[in-house]
């Protein structure tokens, strides 16, 4: 392929087409819009999650009186943990298929999400009678 075609022909009997050419020959299906779409639907994700990780950081600062270096260091660390997740996921893809490692990555989302939600609703408990500064807010 080529970026420009080429106006002196070097002993090449096949026609050369550009990259335009192979895109308007091979046409824009059903399957290229998913990908689009899905493409546009993990870049909206991440603008979102960097969006969140700078309020939180700037809330932790206000209610935790953190440090400038320790709020800096809040995505950092969100980062490096992608990162690990990442490259241990990518490993047990090629290990286990990446089937079964997408299933166990939603089971578990979904079971730290029920944990977390539970957690949550504990003040909302009647009678508890827990005296724990992280669960009861006011």
């Amino acid at each position: 392929f080529e970026d420009e075609p080429s106006d002196s022909s070097t002993n090449s009997k096949a026609k050369r087409y550009t990259v335009s050419e192979c895109i308007e020959l091979i046409g824009y299906g059903k399957y290229h819009w998913k990908v689009v779409a899905t493409m546009g639907m993990m870049s909206a994700a991440d603008s979102a999650e960097i969006w969140i990780i700078g309020l939180i950081s700037l809330n932790l600062m206000c209610e935790w009186n953190i440090s400038a270096a320790q709020k800096a260091a809040v995505p950092g660390t969100v980062f490096l943990f992608m990162s690990v997740g990442s490259w241990l996921s990518g490993l047990l893809s090629d290990i286990y298929g990446r089937r079964k490692d997408n299933a166990h990555s939603l089971l578990h989302l979904y079971s730290c999400s029920r944990c977390i939600s539970f957690f949550l609703e504990l003040p909302s408990i009647p009678d508890t009678k827990r005296n724990s500064r992280f669960l009861h807010w006011s």
